[in-house]
């Protein structure tokens, strides 16, 4: 299960000045499916694909990559700096601030980006976690998300406000059996863990 680097750095805080992270609790559950994975080529903190389709702010999964001498590590998520329509940067935090994550010495270094779930009837979930234990929480309940005809799910994301949208709100997300809903219907989630021994 990837973590943002916001959340990580919420929990970081909340550890070490003993305060609670807020804002950042993963309150409300949904879907969201993997766009086609897109591979670029890296020098210093550029990645370079020509025509890459990317939007700024938003949040990809690293897949694939041989990564040498570069900061990057596979299956951790990170928010897109657009560059240029060729060229991007990728950041830790929504915010896009601090610096750009080295990519220097990385080789096919191959994207997906996260999208939302959408639709008349989507909408986020109300979510509750028990006290941790053994590195981990799981949720309180199974939970019921509603889904619109054609939406393809590849993971459940764990967000920590409840309007649809906001790639900065989100928590961490979870890789599930991709499901195709051919008309509306529910994708149940029926425990959510929060594990930090699965984090990328």
């Amino acid at each position: 299960m990837p973590y943002t680097g916001d959340f990580e750095n919420a929990a970081l805080t909340a550890m070490v000045k003993k305060e609670a992270p807020s804002g950042w609790q993963p309150s409300f559950v949904g879907l969201a499916k993997q766009a086609a994975a897109v591979t670029f080529t890296a020098a210093t903190t550029v990645l370079t694909k020509a025509a890459h389709g990317y939007a700024e702010k938003d949040l990809v999964e690293l897949k694939a990559a041989t990564v040498g001498a570069s900061e990057l590590v596979v299956g951790r998520l990170y928010y897109v700096k657009v560059v240029s329509t060729e060229k991007i940067e990728l950041f830790d935090v929504y915010a896009l601030t601090g610096t750009a994550v080295t990519v220097e010495g990385a080789t096919a270094v191959e994207l997906t980006k996260i999208e939302e779930a959408t639709g008349a009837t989507y909408a986020r979930v109300a979510s509750a976690w028990a006290a941790a234990a053994n590195r981990r929480s799981k949720s309180s309940a199974a939970y019921e998300v509603k889904a619109d005809a054609g939406q393809v799910v590849d993971y459940v994301v764990y967000f920590t406000a409840g309007t649809a949208g906001t790639a900065g709100q989100v928590a961490c997300l979870s890789k599930v059996t991709k499901e195709t809903f051919a008309s509306a219907g529910v994708f149940k989630v029926e425990e959510g863990v929060l594990d930090l021994r699965a984090a990328a």
